[in-house]
């Protein structure tokens, strides 16, 4: 996104956001190291990269080298459902599966996260299939009948 602000000759702006990113960073850092310790610094440095991320594309909206179409807007949307969705879902079926493996001595928590992260990759993919499978049947059958099947190779130079 900054090449964007660079093409044009303007240098200053991917500055100012990166600028303002690291400071809220190290404020970040610092509230959150105590607290938090080495979790805090690394949830620092996320929102760092985030808030310089949504700073870079709000400048290059406002001045207008960015333009989200509606399907992107909607896209957005239905992808932060599904997100929020996965969240929810994690969150309700996250002790139980905890106390399958409660017993386990050995293994507890690497076999928690493998059914949590099996039982996430399922829900999102369901989601994600639901929310978009139209679109993707529509899209590969466009590409079937738009691509022109070669009728001679290619000459080898």
């Amino acid at each position: 996104m900054t090449a964007t602000f660079l093409a044009r000759g303007d240098t200053a702006t991917p500055v100012k956001a990166s600028l303002t990113a690291v400071a809220v960073n190290v404020v970040c850092k610092i509230l959150l190291m105590g607290p938090l310790a080495q979790v805090g610094l690394a949830l620092a440095t996320s929102i760092g990269a985030w808030l310089n991320l949504a700073l870079i594309t709000w400048f290059a909206v406002r001045q207008r080298h960015l333009a989200f179409e509606d399907g992107l807007r909607g896209a957005m949307v239905r992808l932060a459902g599904a997100g929020g969705a996965l969240a929810l879902v994690l969150w309700l079926v996250r002790r139980p599966i905890a106390g399958l493996f409660a017993g386990w001595a050995t293994w507890r928590d690497e076999s928690t996260l493998a059914v949590l992260a099996a039982i996430g990759a399922a829900v999102y993919f369901g989601i994600v299939l639901a929310l978009f499978g139209r679109q993707w049947l529509a899209a590969v059958r466009t590409r079937k009948r738009t691509a022109a099947p070669l009728t001679r190779p290619l000459p080898l130079e």
